[in-house]
């Protein structure tokens, strides 16, 4: 009777586990549930705001890019002729050049719109001119977009995976390629890619990237599925330059199932190198060449000898560093500005380290155990480029957990790979499931958890400086977000520690955190101390001379000291003709010496420094508003209301905005 009981037991067990592996193996179910798993987790990042780069390239520019077109010509290389590159559109020129004008590592302001420009990637500016045509300027719609793009890379993973998998002839293909995405959908260091708008790149190359590849091992069966990994390859670059690595993955991947020999590959890789040709013609005819960007040694040392040895330091301990946070992605950090290591013993651990895993890579593979030395390859391969940020200033940030999201996909794979692999070998697949659980849920808490940083600007500088405490830019940023919720005490003690000689950072950047003070202390009326951060700015950099007048005049200003004012302006002028914000000022000074004293001479000479204001590209809203005010007071009407809409245009706002309206009524 218990026999029979048992028994039947079993049978119920088989009957549940097959039920289940059915589903499991049913890839239409699986991506659904990949889908909807990969979105949800990242729910909470709906409510977010825009924060740091989101600010500069995407809330301050809406106007900008509501006026941009969609345009199939950053596409083609043949559009691409020197008239086109001339017209170009007046609208995508202002947000590139506003784009350009962006904080670097150290926060200091740099221009470089003489410069060629390091990014060229169209399919992720065009996504966000969408999202403004469809959302204007409500985050929700712009983190809709990321994570929708995150849950459809996850489901091509899944795919890819299948592909790779049977490829190798793995038995359990189907369990394993579940197991892998569902890590992919869940994995923590996901977060920044995801809830950080303007990292939407890496999710959109890896959008292509995985597309590649897919059709890649599809044209084994059917040769013509090489052009659509061509163009899928194409988009990949022009969203982000990570793509680079797709030769070595896709070599590496024919080497590994010994379709390196045949003949088809050589016409492929023709194909795809007629694709990556292509992009390189387009990159030198707007950007930067890599050669270029890589002779920049702005973080190495002047002497070869020297700077050959901090190469290959950088280039292991970086390695290391990023392997760790892989194998370990539980301590979420939104700004890493300095990594471990420099030291002998840690780059002796990175070369064991390395030359550990590329031994069990060819071991693996001459034991034709191929999976694992894939997924090693693809994860050495594809954290190459981050790796080069680290060495070159090739991007704004040399460390980021956004750089790892296509090779997580690597090392998620391997992951799966090993906890199904060891299920079978010991015939214990329930203890792999298990196993497989709870890594999953582990990464579900960290992932739901890390969103919370990302909610607004004062959240994510606040956890960023108890994660790097000893780093400026998170100190400014936090001071920053602090002065815009109000809490000025607050903003002071950042900044000031930014000043501390124990905050890395250069001269330049410190320069600036002085001036931040000065500005602060000029606000609440603390002139003494607002001078005294001026002077500490310049004596850090004397660059700031320019900056240091301008905030002086500002501040001779607020004494109600124009004479002091004037001199400090004029200084700014001879120092920079093309300052349009000291001939705002000085127009300023004397449209207020007019209103006092009535006197027609004194509004002649602030008409002419507003004209040479407004004259000038950079010029203030406010500066056209003003030259409004003196044409009304000539008479000229006409010319007061051209001024008065550009003010209105350039978006001025509150009272200012009322008085422009006010001067368009008048006949």
């Amino acid at each position: 009777m218990n026999s029979k009981k048992k028994e039947s037991s079993q049978e119920v067990d088989r009957g549940s586990s097959n039920m289940i592996n059915s589903l499991f193996n049913n890839s239409a179910f699986v991506s659904i549930l990949l889908f909807l798993v990969s979105f949800a987790v990242f729910i909470p990042s709906l409510s977010s705001d825009f924060v740091w780069d989101d600010i500069s390239f995407i809330k301050k520019q809406i106007r900008n890019l509501q006026r941009a077109n969609l345009s199939i010509k950053p596409y083609i290389p043949l559009g691409l002729s020197r008239s086109e590159t001339k017209k170009g559109g007046e609208e995508k020129r202002n947000v590139e050049r506003n784009s350009e004008s962006l904080k670097n590592d150290n926060g200091a302001k740099k221009r470089t719109s003489k410069k060629k420009l390091k990014y060229l990637r169209p399919v992720h500016r065009q996504s966000i001119i969408i999202d403004v045509k469809l959302w204007g300027d409500s985050p929700l719609g712009f983190h809709l977009t990321n994570i929708i793009l995150h849950s459809l890379s996850t489901i091509l993973l899944y795919f890819l995976f299948l592909l790779v998998l049977k490829e190798f002839n793995v038995a359990a293909r189907y369990p394993t390629a579940f197991l892998s995405s569902m890590l992919f959908a869940l994995y923590p260091l996901h977060v920044e890619s995801v809830s950080f708008i303007s990292a939407r790149g890496d999710i959109l190359a890896a959008v292509f990237f995985f597309l590649t590849l897919i059709f890649y091992i599809l044209s084994y069966r059917r040769f013509l599925y090489i052009v659509p990994a061509a163009i899928s390859f194409y988009l990949s670059f022009l969203s982000k330059e990570v793509a680079l690595t797709f030769p070595v993955v896709v070599v590496g991947f024919d080497l590994i199932s010994r379709r390196i020999k045949s003949r088809l590959s050589l016409f492929k890789y023709l194909i795809l190198g007629l694709a990556l040709i292509a992009y390189l013609y387009i990159r030198s005819q707007r950007r930067m060449g890599f050669v270029q960007m890589l002779s920049d040694k702005e973080y190495l040392s002047a002497d070869a000898g020297s700077q050959f040895l901090e190469i290959v330091t950088i280039f292991l301990n970086s390695y290391l560093f990023y392997l760790k946070k892989l194998i370990f992605p539980f301590d979420l950090n939104p700004f890493i500005g300095t990594i471990p290591g420099g030291d002998f013993f840690y780059t002796a651990v990175s070369i064991i380290v390395i030359a550990a895993l590329v031994v069990i890579a060819i071991v693996s593979v001459r034991k034709k155990e191929n999976v694992t030395g894939f997924s090693l390859l693809w994860i050495f391969a594809t954290l190459g480029p981050a790796v080069m940020i680290a060495i070159f200033p090739l991007a704004i940030t040399r460390f980021a957990e956004r750089f790892l999201y296509i090779p997580s996909a690597g090392f998620c794979l391997l992951a799966g790979y090993l906890i199904i692999y060891a299920g079978k070998k010991l015939g214990r697949m329930r203890l792999a499931y298990l196993c497989g659980a709870v890594l999953c849920i582990s990464f579900l808490i960290v992932t739901i958890r890390g969103q919370a940083v990302w909610n607004n600007q004062l959240s994510l500088w606040e956890y960023a400086v108890s994660k790097s405490p000893r780093e400026i830019v998170p100190k400014m940023n936090y001071a920053s977000s602090l002065i815009e919720a109000n809490m000025m005490d607050k903003a002071i003690v950042q900044y000031t520690e930014a000043l501390s000689p124990e905050t890395y950072g250069n001269d330049k950047t410190k320069a600036l955190a002085a001036e931040s003070l000065g500005k602060l202390y000029l606000n609440n009326g603390d002139f003494d101390y607002a001078e005294r951060s001026f002077r500490t700015a310049v004596s850090l950099e004397p660059e700031y001379e320019e900056k240091f007048n301008i905030n002086m005049g500002l501040l001779s200003l607020k004494k109600n000291d124009p004479d002091s004012a004037e001199e400090y302006l004029i200084r700014v002028t001879e120092l920079n003709p093309a300052n349009s914000y000291a001939y705002y000022l000085l127009g300023s000074i004397y449209l207020i010496k007019g209103n006092m004293d009535e006197n027609p001479e004194f509004f002649e000479i602030s008409r002419g420094y507003l004209k040479k204001s407004v004259d000038l590209e950079d010029a203030v809203a406010e500066a056209h508003l003003k030259l409004a005010n003196i044409y009304m007071k000539f008479g000229n009407t006409k010319q007061a209301r051209t001024q008065a809409k550009i003010a209105i245009n350039k978006g001025i706002q509150g009272r200012a905005l009322h008085e422009a309206r006010s001067i368009l009524k008048m006949q």
